[in-house]
């Protein structure tokens, strides 16, 4: 068993300390980020804790050939998996190797169980007497009980204590016994947990108005951050996606929680950002980038990029050139 602490001061590169996933952070919310994990691996499962500061967009996929399991801290604030609200009893499921998009406020802690897809499967049927898709089904969230979600997050809390296997002593002295007790007891609380949700709850959807607007959200995002030329508007936006301007305003007000003028820019300044701290990219001056994502004002382009970042965008670039 591997069990490793991460702790980072960017969004993007706390998104990188994931062991084996794949994934991109936006910070939304304002100052200075910090984000801290600890995982815990097993042969063929992954326990962590996610712990970040600030709200983020953060576009994810697990590693291949897996089932993911995100289960938020139950007494903090909600988060939500690409249309769907998480709310105080639930969990969000995904396949791993697809990729989906978490929105997570301020001072979110999230639990993740990672599983091969077969192990899962293996357990289920073989020691619960049970499918995997009747435990899982096809939802993106699956309401659960929420004494039980409360306990099985206190049971991770103690699985990645720090001293949680200093000294494997007698029935349990051999490592790999350990770990396979350990992935089965993992195994046994997430399919237990499961075995607690409601069935009709939990494959109820959302109404197809909110996967209208989230769908409008994300093309309008991709479109900002890999096509749209310098310089585009709202109105712009409308006329493109023919949509009413309150209409765009109410998408992203319910989907994001910001509008859609202060969203889009946090995502061009985090693109900005990313630039800013690459080597091969820093090359260009903070002008040069600015320009790139859109931004001609510069001095506001470095007052909006300090309030996001707690920095200056000339310091980024500094930083980026003393650690390479």
């Amino acid at each position: 068993m591997r069990r490793r602490v991460w702790t980072a001061a960017d969004a993007d590169e706390h998104a990188q300390n994931l062991s084996e996933w794949n994934q991109t952070y936006d910070q939304i919310s304002r100052g200075r980020f910090s984000g801290r994990i600890t995982e815990l691996w097993t042969d063929k499962a992954q326990v962590f804790l996610e712990s970040t500061n600030r709200q983020l967009r953060q576009s994810c996929a697990a590693w291949e050939h897996s089932i993911w399991f995100g289960i938020p801290e139950p007494t903090g604030p909600l988060g939500a998996i690409d249309c769907h609200g998480i709310p105080a009893n639930g969990i969000a499921v995904h396949q791993g190797g697809v990729g989906f998009e978490l929105r997570t406020p301020d001072d979110f802690d999230i639990y993740g169980i990672v599983v091969d897809r077969e192990e899962f499967a293996r357990y289920a049927i073989e020691v619960e007497d049970m499918e995997p898709s009747a435990l899982i089904g096809r939802a993106d969230v699956l309401l659960v009980d929420l004494a039980a979600k409360t306990r099985l997050c206190r049971r991770i809390d103690a699985l990645l204590a720090p001293d949680a296997f200093a000294e494997p002593t007698g029935a349990l002295s051999d490592p790999r016994e350990q770990c396979q007790t350990t992935q089965d007891r993992i195994l046994g609380a997430i399919v237990s947990l499961l075995m607690t949700q409601d069935d009709h709850d939990a494959r109820e959807r959302r109404a197809q108005t909110r996967q209208q607007r989230w769908q409008a959200v994300r093309r309008i995002r991709e479109y900002i951050m890999e096509e749209a030329p310098l310089g585009v508007t709202i109105p712009d936006l409308c006329r493109r996606f023919h949509m009413s301007r309150r209409t765009l305003q109410y998408c992203f007000e319910e989907v994001t929680g910001l509008s859609p003028t202060t969203y889009l820019r946090s995502l061009r300044l985090n693109g900005a950002r990313r630039d800013l701290r690459r080597p091969a990219r820093s090359e260009r001056s903070v002008a040069q980038i600015a320009v790139h994502w859109g931004f001609t004002h510069f001095g506001q382009f470095s007052q909006d990029y300090r309030q996001l970042f707690d920095e200056l965008p000339s310091e980024t670039l500094r930083a980026a050139g003393r650690s390479h």
